[in-house]
């Protein structure tokens, strides 16, 4: 990073005025106004720290050119006036552990509008994160022509036509950076970023805190200590090489490589490893972060960093001519150096605002007590009350009535999600016969998508509390498959009802209802090829030499694809398979199965071969991404039916993402299986559990993202909170993505009987959650949401009987010790056995 020259330097402080505030209604483009001379000679940094005396906010600029101008700029802005700083101002940057703000490497970006956005609350926020000594800092610059274009392609992208008005479009957006610092560690440092991420409105990428520290590699140690090595394992060699040459210089030289010489030369190098050693795990190695340390703590702020990485651009999907894929769709790399984003003056720049509520320091949320009913064993523990640390429940009989869990990624709903799995197989386990409790009779079914990780926790939980897990690994063969198609009845129904699941999980409109139909015929015939083996024989009987061979032991979704003219065989191929097809059904009349298939599915091929494409043109792409799922549809594979799994009373992780032994899944992959999963579970389901709710038999039901199991209608997903709860039907769904989510999902998760919402920094979300959490506006605001620490949640809930006052909960991080689980929930296990199957 390009440091500022510190001769130059030229740094002004913002005190308050009892004649003026920030304005709302101006704030935006006077921000906008002060940046721009701020930014016009070179980059500059605000940075708030916290005193003995309150929080104290500076304006440091690089060079002095502006300084006076672009800090009475500012100050009109922010609602002070400006004052000159001696040396001390910068006292607290000594000596600090310092932590810079990262993008993702696989960052998504929203759409958070900040219209109606509280500026000063971001100031507060802020100050109610620092302790003395503590501090934060904004660095930024004036973004290169490059950087503009870039980062405006990979917007338009990956945030669409709806990113028309995100603020990194405003003509003075800059490059920005974030950093903080503390004298107790790294860990209060990382803290101090995050949390100050989580309160800027309108930083909407995926983030996280990074220590600046050297590395700690011994890669200039090792070599030495190798080489050393060396010379003493090669001495008598070498000494033995040159007595053996003749004249005084090779005699000299075998006289001169003595013992003591290499021990020498190895003590030399020993202490200069020693040396080498020392400095970098000391922190005092030369290194760029060291330099940047030293810079920052000197109170010379770095210029956001150009990068210079090379970055691949977003690019489209690309067809082949024959429908088929060519190059998937790819989102761009992120287009800036990971330490710094693109955004407008109004985001960042009320950090300096010095309002009251921020000089102040005091935590902005309102700690509110668990109510007494929860204190009692009356269901789960999922925390502690911040007021006495007493162990705070939910009510079992109230988990019936749904879950929903929201919050930003890291802040700890995935955790709570897995931990009320595990609490479910203690009562598999261990069934406590409390009124309420879910007993043994119930069916834990997890849908995780993040991949090896995710699912991993679902079956260490399993292990650990002495239970045996089946995994069904969507991207692993070897794992268990489920059979979307085993619904019972005739062909054409199974395949109409598979039909039904794709037009969920595709994007609405995507298939339209005349393919619907021709797809409905095309899946009977497949359904009659993949279980008549004779069909394909026939089919590849007196072939032409390059006519293609129809394989035989494949998937129906493969036969599926032929006959609708996906393959390269074309149609040609097509309608020899449906010949094959036609000719069996004939010879074969009693087989009831085959016949009615061809009867019903051989209208397509009553049609010219222009008018079958113009049946199934629209849905070629959605076969052939259906077709790369080839490893889930084979029948080579071993299945369960979703019969099997919702009656077994035993725990199933399905896993969407990358398999834990490392096969990969496309990201579009995992959301059309995900989505194509819960929709033939909730079918199982209605065929299936009639009554099991008075029968005290249940199918819990966990998702970690709910965006990605929502398809193309509300229906599925929000039939198990309105109808599901007869059926048995418990569902405890999480999401951070809750903008992404159709409007009739989202607001049957926010209607759940029982609601815990982490930190939020969406002010429409926000908004929402204080009318739910205070129906009268009386006693919850923005700020007790945007300020909440991870691992604590604002929680509305409520006992048998009525709705309880919503409270903040500390929630435990049960993971850290799962063995401790049982015990902490009020179970005695017998034995613990590991196993998954």
């Amino acid at each position: 990073m390009d440091s500022f020259n510190s001769s130059q330097t030229n740094v002004r402080t913002f005190v308050p005025t009892t004649q003026a505030r920030l304005d709302p209604a101006t704030f935006n483009q006077s921000a906008q106004a002060a940046i721009r001379v701020a930014t016009e000679k070179g980059s500059a940094a605000l940075m708030v720290t916290k005193r003995e005396a309150g929080v104290a906010s500076y304006l440091v600029l690089d060079g002095e050119l502006n300084a006076h101008h672009a800090a009475g700029a500012l100050a009109r802005a922010l609602g002070a006036k400006v004052e000159t700083v001696d040396e001390s101002w910068s006292d607290n940057l000594a000596d600090s552990y310092i932590s810079v703000l990262e993008v993702d490497d696989d960052t998504t970006i929203g759409r958070y509008a900040q219209v109606g956005a509280d500026h000063l609350e971001f100031a507060r926020q802020v100050a109610a994160s620092l302790s003395v000594g503590e501090w934060a800092a904004v660095t930024f610059r004036s973004p290169s022509k490059r950087e503009n274009k870039r980062w405006t392609k990979w917007l338009d992208f990956n945030a669409g036509h709806g990113s028309g008005s995100h603020h990194s479009r405003d003509t003075n957006a800059v490059i920005v950076s974030l950093f903080a610092g503390s004298h107790e560690s790294h860990d209060h440092s990382n803290t101090i970023l995050t949390n100050v991420a989580g309160s800027m409105v309108g930083l909407d990428l995926d983030t996280h805190p990074r220590p600046v520290k050297s590395s700690k590699r011994l890669l200039i140690p090792q070599v030495a200590a190798l080489l050393c090595l060396g010379v003493i394992g090669y001495r008598g060699a070498i000494s033995e090489k040159v007595t053996s040459l003749h004249g005084d210089f090779w005699e000299a030289l075998s006289g001169w490589l003595t013992p003591s010489m290499i021990f020498m030369v190895f003590g030399t190098m020993f202490g200069a490893c020693a040396i080498v050693w020392y400095l970098r795990f000391s922190d005092r190695w030369p290194s760029s972060a060291r330099s940047l340390w030293l810079d920052l703590t000197a109170g010379i702020f770095p210029a956001p960093n150009k990068g210079g990485r090379r970055i691949r651009p977003p690019r489209k999907e690309t067809l082949n001519p024959d429908k088929t894929i060519k190059r998937e769709e790819f989102g761009g790399d992120y287009p800036l150096d990971h330490w710094s984003f693109k955004a407008a003056a109004s985001v960042f720049t009320s950090i300096a605002a010095p309002a009251s509520g921020a000089l102040s320091g005091q935590s902005q949320t309102e700690m509110r007590i668990v109510p007494p009913p929860l204190l009692d064993r009356v269901g789960p523990v999922v925390g502690t009350a911040p007021d006495d640390g007493n162990s705070a429940h939910l009510f079992a009989s109230q988990l019936q009535y749904g879950v929903a869990l929201i919050g930003e990624r890291g802040s700890g709903k995935s955790q709570l999600a897995r931990a009320l799995f595990g609490f479910d197989i203690l009562e598999q386990k261990c069934p406590s016969g409390f009124p309420g409790f879910p007993g043994e009779k119930n069916s834990l079914i997890a849908f995780e998508n993040k991949g090896p990780d995710g699912a991993q926790h679902y079956l260490d939980w399993a292990a650990a509390l002495g239970q045996t897990a089946v995994l069904i690994d969507v991207a692993d063969v070897n794992t268990f498959g489920i059979d979307f198609t085993a619904t019972g009845g005739s062909m054409s129904s199974r395949a109409n009802e598979f039909v039904d699941a794709l037009v969920y999980a595709f994007e609405d409109g995507a298939i339209q209802s005349r393919a619907r139909t021709s797809l409905g015929q095309i899946f009977t015939l497949a359904l009659a090829v993949e279980s008549t083996p004779q069909i394909t024989e026939s089919a590849n009987e007196n072939l032409e030499p390059l006519e293609p061979v129809i394989e035989s032991g494949r998937s129906f979704v493969y036969y599926a694809y032929i006959l609708s003219g996906g393959t390269g065989g074309g149609d040609a191929i097509a309608k020899r398979l449906h010949a094959a097809i036609k000719t069996y059904a004939g010879d074969n009349p009693d087989n009831d199965a085959i016949v009615e298939a061809m009867t019903y599915g051989s209208y397509p091929f009553t049609k010219t071969p222009s008018e079958r494409l113009k049946m199934f043109e629209s849905s070629q792409t959605k076969l052939s991404q259906l077709a790369e799922m080839e490893g889930w549809f084979t029948p080579k594979r071993s299945k369960v039916t979703w019969q099997q799994v919702v009656t077994a009373f035993r725990p199933t992780v399905l896993n969407f993402g990358q398999s834990i032994s490392g096969e990969q899944v496309a990201e579009r992959n995992t959301k059309l299986m995900s989505s194509m999963a819960l929709y033939t579970l909730q079918r199982q389901i209605e065929r299936t559990c009639s009554g099991w709710e008075v029968l005290k038999q249940w199918v819990s039901i966990y998702a970690d993202e709910l965006s990605l199991l929502a398809g193309s209608t509300a229906e599925p997903v929000v039939w198990f909170q309105d109808k599901g709860r007869s059926f048995g039907v418990r569902t405890i769904f999480a999401t951070q993505r809750q903008t992404q989510l159709m409007s009739e999902v989202a607001d049957m998760l926010l209607s759940m009987k029982t609601l815990i919402a982490y930190k939020q920094r969406n002010p429409d979300i926000i908004d929402k959650l204080v009318r739910i959490l205070d129906p009268n506006g009386e006693d919850w605001r923005a700020s007790d949401i945007t300020s909440l620490p991870n691992f604590t949640a604002a929680v509305k809930t409520s006992t048998n009987v009525n709705d309880l006052p919503a409270f903040t909960l500390s929630v435990e991080n049960f993971e850290a010790d799962r063995r401790a689980f049982a015990a902490r929930q009020g179970y005695q296990l017998p034995t613990v056995a590991e196993g998954v199957a």
